[in-house]
């Protein structure tokens, strides 16, 4: 017994002189290979790091710069809460009221307007999406199931109307394979579109609008920028445009049906409304995009910086100002 033991050791041993060359070889190898991938993925991390520390900077920048802009006269619109509000002719583009309508603000859910644009040049309306499990991590989940498929067209209304983030997620994986390895591909694409249409005071920093950090908030514009992203938006697709004054929508797929509500607890009230998208998170405050038809004429109303509920006071102050005149 101890003799089959000693053979089996030296015929062992003999193997392993016969590859030593070859394991050490093949170890080597494999160790190179380890230590060039962990290299690649760490300039990958590190270049994306960078991408969005610019992306800050570019942000504070911003904000310097209207700080020392000289402040243009503002209209008096007693009792409104807001922080920055715009009012104009939807259609001619004529200012009516505004207050701080060019200050750099936070805008929270209002991000998905141009969440819309990206996809709306990026694929078809009637293209099936599946939902990513990315979606399904998303804050405030909506109870999306792993899997299920939807027409974009579908995914981009109940995206807008019940302001869903799971939704916004799963729009912005809808894209080219780049945006479903990497969401700052997303978000660059993002912010080329704001300056492609005029936009030049946005940046955004989620697909979605909620915050980074504490510190870095998921998207900043105004209210003057806020107004030409609605308008690119009624000129892509109306259809689009006026499903966001809906009340409520049903999402369904192959297996499961989502009935959504809309943000805006205003729609039953005024009927006037024909386009609408909420915003809102404690540290973004609430902002409100409407239009209104009022006697056969358009108005854009664009509300930021004010409190949850003081968005729709806000825009019932402005609305009685709009029928007074």
């Amino acid at each position: 017994m101890e003799k089959s033991k000693k053979e089996e050791k030296i015929n062992f041993m003999k193997l392993f002189e016969k590859y030593e060359k070859k394991i050490y070889w093949m170890i080597i190898f494999i160790l190179i290979f380890l230590i060039g991938l962990s290299y690649i993925f760490y300039n990958v991390l590190l270049r994306e790091k960078n991408k969005l520390i610019e992306n800050q900077e570019l942000l504070k920048a911003k904000i310097l710069e209207k700080k020392i802009q000289k402040e243009r006269k503002d209209d008096v619109i007693n009792g409104v809460q807001a922080k920055a509000i715009l009012v104009e002719d939807f259609e001619t583009g004529k200012i009516i009221l505004q207050k701080n309508s060019n200050d750099l603000l936070p805008v929270a859910s209002l991000t998905k307007l141009v969440n819309t644009l990206v996809a709306l040049e990026k694929k078809s309306l009637e293209d099936k999406i599946k939902v990513n499990s990315l979606a399904l991590k998303s804050y405030g989940n909506y109870g999306l199931k792993g899997g299920e498929e939807f027409n974009l067209k579908d995914l981009i209304s109940g995206m807008l109307i019940g302001s869903v983030n799971d939704l916004a997620v799963a729009v912005a994986l809808s894209g080219p394979k780049k945006y479903s390895k990497n969401w700052i591909s997303f978000m660059e694409e993002m912010n080329n579109e704001t300056k492609k249409i005029g936009a030049k005071d946005t940046i955004f920093f989620t697909e979605t609008g909620l915050n980074v950090n504490d510190r870095i908030l998921g998207g900043y514009s105004t209210a003057q920028d806020i107004a030409k992203i609605v308008k690119e938006l009624y000129k892509k697709n109306p259809e689009i445009f006026k499903s966001t004054a809906q009340k409520t929508f049903k999402l369904c797929s192959q297996k499961f049906c989502h009935q959504i509500e809309n943000t805006n607890i205003l729609l039953e009230k005024y009927p006037e409304i024909i386009f609408s998208k909420t915003g809102y998170t404690e540290k973004a405050m609430g902002s409100l995009v409407t239009v209104v038809e009022l006697n056969g004429k358009k108005y854009l109303i664009v509300i930021l910086d004010s409190t949850k509920q003081g968005r729709f006071d806000d825009f019932e102050k402005i609305l009685d100002l709009l029928i007074k005149k």
